[in-house]
This record gives C-alpha cells, sequence and structure tokens, in this order.
C-alpha cells in the first residue's frame, strides 16, 4: 500500500513573520499553499489540524534540556505572566 503524505496547517501559522526579507514570512506561505492547493499532490494529502505537542512528544526530537530552554524564554519576554498554553505544558 502506498504511504500518504500529511500535511498540517492552521491560519495562525500566518501570524509568524520574521520581517520581510526572511524567508519565513507570510507571503511566501500564502504563495506555497495556493501551489500545492492547485497542483495535482493537494488531494494526494492527509490534511490535519495541528495539536499542541506534550513535553514527551517534544523529548522524541529535541534532547532533555530543549523544554526547559523554552520555558525559560517565554519567562524572560513574559515575565510571570507567561501564555496560559506555555503553563499546560509545564503541567
Amino acid at each position: 500500500m502506498p504511504q500518504k503524505t500529511a500535511f498540517i496547517y492552521h491560519p495562525d501559522y500566518l501570524k509568524h513573520d520574521a520581517g520581510p526579507e526572511h524567508p519565513e514570512r507570510p507571503d511566501r506561505l500564502r504563495a506555497s499553499l495556493a501551489a500545492l492547493q492547485q497542483s495535482d499532490v493537494w488531494e494526494q494529502l492527509i490534511r490535519l489540524d495541528p495539536t499542541p505537542a506534550s513535553v514527551e512528544q517534544i523529548a522524541y526530537a529535541h534532547n532533555s534540556g530543549y523544554s526547559e530552554h523554552i520555558f525559560v524564554f517565554f519567562r524572560l519576554i513574559f515575565g510571570d505572566d507567561t501564555p496560559a498554553r506555555v503553563r499546560r505544558m509545564r503541567g
């Protein structure tokens, strides 16, 4: 049986804007998405909604200190008003 490819996307991805010259910008994502939707590949994809990853799932791809690094980073930016999503990750 041929393997399928998953396509995971959410409109919130367009909120990630690293600047007009950076490759990770909303216009590039919009153009890529439009081209993909107009291609023959689009109908072959399994489209999935993203879900938050647990700390255990993050550990599959990153070393054990990575999650703690992210928590410290958010605390430096947001102080004690760490976003609820990050607090939930921490358990």
